[in-house]
This record gives C-alpha cells, sequence and structure tokens, in this order.
C-alpha cells in the first residue's frame, strides 16, 4: 500500500514567512520525517486606498498641510507601509505639506517575504485666490531746467498666500516701466499688474 502521513495536521491559514512543519510518513511500519514548507507568495492587500484629494491654497507659501489614511494588511502578518510623492519625498499620512499644484502619492505596502502592493492617489492643492497688490500714491516731480523728462522712482509691492515669489510688471501707454524710467511732461498712466504661479 502507497504510504500515508501521521494525523498531524498543519495550519496553512497564517502562515509566516519561512513557516516550517514537520510530518512523519508511515509505510509498512517504517516512520520518515518529512519537512513542509509554506511559503508566502500573496501580496498584501490595501482595505483602505483614499481617493484623489483636493484641497485650497491657504494659510502660506510653504504648502497646505495635508492628512490622509492608507491601511493595509496581508494572511503572513506585519504589512510595511510607506508613502512617497512624484519626487521620490516621503510623504506622512498624519500631515505633510504640499504646493500648489497636483501631486501624486504612491504608497508601497511590503510584507515580511518581499511581496508587495501599491497604490497611488492624487493630492491638488488648487490656487483660487489673487495676489494683493500696493500700489504708490500720485507721484508729482519737478523736471531740471531744460529737460523735458524726468525720472521717476516709485515702489509696487505684491503678496500672495501659495506664491512666494509674485511677478510685478508696470506699463504705461509706450510699455513696460521700471521705477527710476523717465517720464515726459504732463500726466502718464501707469497700471501694474501682479501675477502669482496660478496665473
Amino acid at each position: 500500500p502507497g504510504a500515508s502521513p501521521a494525523a498531524s495536521p498543519v495550519d496553512c491559514s497564517l502562515p509566516s514567512a519561512g513557516f516550517k512543519h514537520t510530518v512523519t510518513w508511515k509505510n509498512a511500519g517504517r516512520q520518515a520525517p518529512a519537512t513542509v514548507t509554506v511559503e508566502d507568495t500573496t501580496p498584501p492587500v490595501f482595505d483602505v486606498c483614499p481617493e484623489d484629494i483636493e484641497v485650497d491654497c491657504v494659510g502660506g507659501a510653504e504648502g497646505v498641510l495635508v492628512t490622509f489614511e492608507v491601511r493595509g494588511f496581508d494572511l503572513s502578518g506585519q504589512v510595511t507601509l510607506v508613502s512617497r510623492d512624484e519626487t521620490g519625498r516621503e510623504v506622512d499620512g498624519s500631515g505633510t505639506r504640499f504646493g500648489v499644484g497636483s501631486h501624486i502619492v504612491t504608497t508601497t505596502a511590503e510584507d515580511e517575504s518581499g511581496q508587495k502592493a501599491t497604490c497611488s492617489f492624487l493630492v491638488d492643492v488648487v490656487d483660487r485666490s489673487d495676489p494683493v497688490i500696493v500700489c504708490p500714491e500720485d507721484i508729482v516731480v519737478g523736471t531740471d531746467p531744460g529737460d523735458a523728462v524726468a525720472h521717476v522712482d516709485f515702489d509696487v509691492m505684491a503678496s500672495d498666500d501659495c506664491d512666494p515669489a509674485v511677478s510685478v510688471v508696470c506699463r504705461a501707454s509706450w510699455g513696460e516701466v521700471v521705477s527710476g524710467d523717465a517720464f515726459p511732461v504732463g500726466s502718464t498712466g501707469v497700471v501694474c499688474t501682479a501675477r502669482d504661479h496660478a496665473g
């Protein structure tokens, strides 16, 4: 008759990586031990992977604090979760700052046997606010005797909650002007525009 194993059940439902169990085979009064090795070939599973996240850019040019929750499990035991953005920076679900724009966050779940799974989602930080610009009061200057123009100094300031480098461009009827430029005799209207990175 063929060999049959002794009554020594093997629990394969929750094995750890490299789990081994020894069973004894009996045949015609002889016994021979055999080792059964259970290998984990199943990757972890995410039970929570966030939907795409959209937030308004408020509260400072250093970025918006974004939180998220990712959870994963594996039948073999402990799972390590690591989240990174598109630049490779590690991000923490308990709170990480993101600048204006769309960011891809990818979380990798790895079990003790090296099996991996990933989930990805977008963090979209939207700038919906205009910059704030402060222009000088009307300026009156005189020309030097015999001159038809005067050099005029002026200071225009601009700020934005999400952009530390707001661009400011000032224009007169003939084109772009900057502080210290020459202006002709008479009244000249100057319009200054502040523009952030969101346009």
